[in-house]
């Protein structure tokens, strides 16, 4: 799975250590492999997409409304628990989408590991792509993938510095070490071409996502019994059914699920019942947006548009405190539109 995947995206893999890490301490978090409380590591998954169509029952608007009323603005430094009912307010208003297809399209950056080198230079380098999957009403439509590869470019500053001491190049090489052996790349700076495929339907990325949206946005829309619902999933399936589980299902629910509007304010609800649940301060995601920072763990987050309390994206940190990913949620709605491969620059 993880080789196609890194096919379809056009992505060199990461460190052998990064991913080993990563995905480790993500199964043992949400298995509850082991009791301690989360550390501060790398351990999400906040990359892929995944998505699927279903029908949600709801909630009444109005009961959102009573705790976050209409006008409620609160700004980039209140609390998570009121940035998030006024989220909830803000998901119960709008309208429910329609259309042949669910589409969700993100960016993704990351940099951990990679180090570039031309002209007797060296410096890190980030990495840009597109997925865009388009997920039936009708399976006869069929489920597409788009993926485009945006260019590698100087992580920092200081790597641009280097970058462009060596001649600025379009292409340098760049050491990988994936998990079949070390290798040498050429990267270029220049986006390639979109390409388009049809997959599966039901088509995951499951390295990425641990819930099928397709369940996700069938679960109850009312605070109380969402809650409920997310712990009894947890326990039948063995993973924590902590805190920690709760706001990771959330979280992937708002983030990839089609979820009608009842149910994205109830687990916007939800998110701003988690002790812990936190402002983390501004934060920008692959594409250079900035947003308020909602973090229940101290190297993870979620990015809400100051402006509607929308989605931005997400991103993580790794243990030494270097911006490790980052995501643009650029797309999550229902369409008419026929497919089309990604055409980003």
């Amino acid at each position: 799975m993880d080789e196609m995947i890194r096919a379809l995206l056009s992505e060199p893999p990461p460190s052998t250590g990064a991913t080993t890490d990563a995905r480790r301490r993500l199964t043992d978090e949400i298995a509850g492999s082991r009791a301690a409380r989360p550390s501060r590591t790398t351990w999400r998954r906040f990359a892929g997409v995944a998505v699927a169509a279903a029908v949600a029952v709801g909630i009444a608007a109005g009961s959102i409304a009573a705790i976050a009323p209409e006008g409620t603005r609160p700004g980039p430094t209140a609390t998570a628990p009121e940035l998030l009912l006024a989220a909830a307010h803000q998901a119960a208003a709008k309208p429910a989408g329609t259309g042949r297809y669910w589409r969700v399209q993100i960016v993704r950056k990351s940099g951990a590991g990679v180090r570039g080198r031309a002209g007797g230079e060296t410096f890190d380098v980030g990495r840009r792509h597109v997925a865009d999957v388009w997920q039936p009403r009708n399976p006869e439509d069929g489920t597409w993938l788009g993926s485009q590869n945006l260019g590698a470019y100087p992580w920092s500053a200081t790597d641009r510095a280097a970058w462009e001491r060596a001649g600025s190049p379009t292409e340098f090489e760049t050491f990988v070490d994936p998990p079949t052996g070390a290798r040498y790349v050429t990267l270029s700076t220049r986006p390639e071409a979109g390409r388009l495929q049809r997959v599966e339907s039901g088509f995951r990325i499951e390295v990425f996502n641990l819930y099928d949206p397709f369940e996700l946005a069938r679960l109850p829309a009312e605070p109380d019994a969402l809650r409920a619902a997310a712990l009894d999933d947890l326990r039948r399936n063995g993973r924590d059914p902590g805190d920690l589980g709760v706001y990771v299902m959330m979280t992937e629910l708002l983030t990839f699920a089609p979820a009608t509007p009842e149910l994205r304010a109830a687990a916007f609800t939800v998110l701003s019942r988690v002790p812990g649940v936190r402002n983390v301060g501004i934060r920008e995601d692959a594409t250079g947006r900035q947003g308020i920072g909602i973090s229940y763990l101290a190297d993870d987050w979620i990015i809400l548009n100051p402006r509607d309390y929308t989605f931005l994206g997400f991103g993580s940190q790794a243990t030494d405190g270097t911006p490790e990913t980052a995501t643009s949620m650029l797309k999550a709605e229902w369409t008419d539109s026929e497919p089309v491969p990604p055409a980003l620059s």
